[in-house]
């Protein structure tokens, strides 16, 4: 049955998940994806599940638009969705939003690499031995250079409007992915959760540039910091799982290796050349990109029967943004 796809939003998100369902017809034509409809800012989402095939939704718009097109599209009778994480950006969203009876995927899509993917894995078997702490960062530089530039750039101006972009901005744009993983890894919620922000260098005054986040769960305790405002760093992504047996650093910059320390001794672990994702080689990867391949492909395949496939789910995204807008703030 031929995939009837319509894109919401283009953006850096809505152009990725287009460049992801072509890559996805190369990698995998037995989906029988048709080509994409880009959607017109505030069309009416009536009527467009109907006809032959299946339509999907592809919802990459600005994060304050996420809840309502959700909901909306549910309305009009979609029943398979993928979008742009935060799902929402108010905690009066994540209720609504539960109640949503379609498929829904969303693009957290650091935890589809291989390498977190890996550590998942190594800690689910014991590898770690007593888990005792995940230490990472989150780093951009994008406040910090437009704080610097007397003519700072005018793209994605939205979010300098709270009700687009929420009262949070590196908490929640960056925030989400780390919080994510940390979710990920320990297979639910924290029993407790607290944060702190800084809005140094922010262009405006509920946009945060600098947070840090604690997480505690019933296994380890997580420690994160998330930045728009360090200088000099590109996108800087990085996890350390510390057990008692050995330490796990992985890095989204080096996506396909995963550095072991047991002790003094340091090892790299490298990805087998096992068609994983985007089935790009190890080291040919597509960046940022390579998450969007990966959730919406595994979507597409666990919904055509064809694999058992996991990926981000609405309820995941919306047990990250449930922790991340209620934390105790210092």
């Amino acid at each position: 049955m031929q995939i009837r796809p319509y894109i919401a939003g283009w953006g850096m998100a809505g152009k990725g998940m287009a460049k992801a369902l072509e890559i996805i017809k190369i990698i995998n034509p037995d989906l029988q994806i048709g080509e994409f409809t880009r959607l017109k800012k505030d069309q009416s989402l009536k009527g467009l599940a109907d006809g032959p095939g299946e339509a999907l939704l592809l919802i990459g718009n600005p994060h304050g638009l996420h809840a309502q097109m959700i909901q909306e599209a549910s309305q009009a009778g979609f029943k398979h969705i993928v979008v742009d994480k935060p799902v929402c950006i108010r905690k009066d969203d994540i209720a609504r939003l539960r109640e949503i009876q379609a498929d829904v995927a969303v693009t957290h899509g650091f935890r589809q690499n291989w390498g977190p993917q890996a550590i998942k894995r190594m800690i689910d078997s014991g590898e770690f031995g007593e888990l005792i702490s995940v230490e990472g960062r989150y780093w951009q530089s994008s406040a910090a250079a437009d704080a610097l530039n007397p003519q700072p750039s005018s793209k994605k101006e939205w979010k300098n409007d709270r009700e687009m972009n929420g009262p949070y901005d590196a908490l929640v744009d960056l925030g989400a992915h780390y919080t994510d993983l940390m979710l990920f890894f320990a297979g639910g919620k924290p029993t407790k959760a607290r944060g702190w922000v800084s809005h140094v260098n922010a262009p405006a005054a509920h946009r945060d540039t600098h947070a840090h986040v604690e997480f505690q769960f019933p296994k380890f305790r997580a420690r994160g910091s998330i930045s728009k405002t360090v200088h000099g760093t590109g996108n800087d992504l990085e996890i350390m799982v510390l057990g008692s047996r050995q330490a796990v650093t992985w890095n989204v910059e080096r996506p396909d290796e995963l550095r072991v320390a047991r002790g003094t001794t340091t090892t790299l672990m490298q990805r087998p050349n096992d068609g994983f994702g985007s089935q790009q080689p190890p080291f040919h990867g597509l960046g940022w990109l390579e998450g969007y391949v990966s959730v919406i492909h595994s979507y597409l395949l666990k919904r055509s029967g064809q694999s058992q496939a996991t990926y981000p789910t609405l309820g995941d995204s919306l047990n990250v943004m449930e922790v991340l807008l209620n934390l105790s703030m210092e």
